[in-house]
């Protein structure tokens, strides 16, 4: 059965943190809103990396500062592409007003069998997103490319991006050159998975 390349985007603090412990994102250089009007002069490849996929699978822990709150200060919903999240409580009816027209579907169930679930459906490539569900498909050894944007700050403490979840080691490649970003210092890196 088809699978759909599993890829990884993310940002981590130098000290290898995702999230503070209560999920609190304050140290990521902040995107613009809708209401400054104003636009990012290097998004690091998000759009473009954003564009290449089918959709997007996210963690029910990514896709909670969606309705709790966190992102009413007009920061916009930067997906255009079907968002499915895995959660086992949230269903259709959380998915505040704001975000109604975007398409945002929820599933729980076996992971793997969720994932070729999409690659029957006709999808090419996924970006994989939340630090729960990436641990769990590289435990399964299902995540075929990551891009790790490395913030220069130490946050001390949090939700750490590669978790206790392997039972073996798994090799990558570096794709391209690294990318720092002038205005802010962060470093890119782009990986393939050694198969």
């Amino acid at each position: 059965m088809h699978r759909p390349v599993t890829a990884v985007y993310i940002a981590a603090s130098l000290d290898g943190f995702i999230s503070r412990p209560a999920g609190g994102l304050d140290w990521l250089p902040q995107p613009p809103t809708e209401a400054s009007g104003t636009e990012p002069s290097d998004d690091m490849g998000f759009g473009a990396f954003v564009a290449s996929v089918d959709g997007i699978l996210m963690g029910r822990k990514t896709f909670e500062p969606w309705i709790n709150g966190q992102f009413d200060d007009g920061v916009a919903w930067p997906y255009t592409k079907p968002v499915t999240v895995l959660s086992r409580t949230l269903t259709e009816s959380v998915v505040p007003e704001r975000l109604l027209g975007h398409k945002i579907a929820f599933t729980s169930g076996d992971l793997k069998e969720i994932v070729f679930e999409m690659g029957a459906q006709g999808w090419r490539k996924l970006y994989v997103d939340g630090g729960t569900v990436i641990n769990s498909l590289l435990a399964e050894d299902l995540v075929d490319e990551m891009t790790i944007t490395t913030v220069p700050v130490l946050i001390g403490d949090g939700a750490r991006l590669f978790g206790r979840t392997l039972t073996t080691d798994l090799k990558w490649d570096i794709v391209g050159a690294p990318r720092m970003a002038a205005d802010n210092g962060m470093v890119q890196v782009s990986y393939r998975r050694k198969r």
